[in-house]
C-alpha cells in the first residue's frame, strides 16, 4: 500500500477488501499499512481505508493491533508537541498549523 498514487492506494485497499472478507483470517501484519491510509490526504483513500478497518476489526487475532494502532494515531507525538502555537504581537494566541503544512514549509 505504499504507491505513491492516491488512486492506486484506494484501488489497493479496496481489493485487500474484498480478498480479505473471502480468506477467512488475517495476518496482524495488515494493520500498520492500512491505519498509514487514514493519514492521506485524499478523502476517497481515507474512506477506502475506514472501511478496510472497520472489516478487520471483526477479526480477533487484529482487534488490540488495530486499537493500539488508532490510539496511537490520537496521542500528540513528542515532535507534534513540539510546536507550540505561535503568539501574535498583540498577543493573541493562533492555532499551530496541521503537521501535513509544517512539514512542507
Amino acid at each position: 500500500l505504499s504507491s505513491t498514487s492516491s488512486e492506486g492506494q484506494r484501488i489497493a485497499a479496496h481489493t485487500l477488501r474484498h480478498i480479505q472478507s473471502s480468506m477467512g483470517v488475517v495476518s496482524a501484519s495488515i494493520v500498520e499499512p492500512s491505519l498509514q491510509l487514514l493519514r492521506s490526504l485524499h478523502v476517497d483513500v481515507q474512506h477506502e481505508a475506514s472501511e478496510l478497518l472497520q472489516d478487520l476489526a471483526s477479526y480477533e487475532e487484529v482487534q488490540q493491533p488495530l486499537l493500539v494502532g488508532l490510539v496511537g494515531m490520537l496521542k500528540t507525538s513528542e515532535e507534534d508537541s513540539a510546536t507550540k502555537p505561535a503568539t501574535e504581537p498583540e498577543g493573541k494566541i493562533q492555532a499551530p498549523l496541521p503537521i501535513n503544512i509544517q512539514q512542507s514549509g
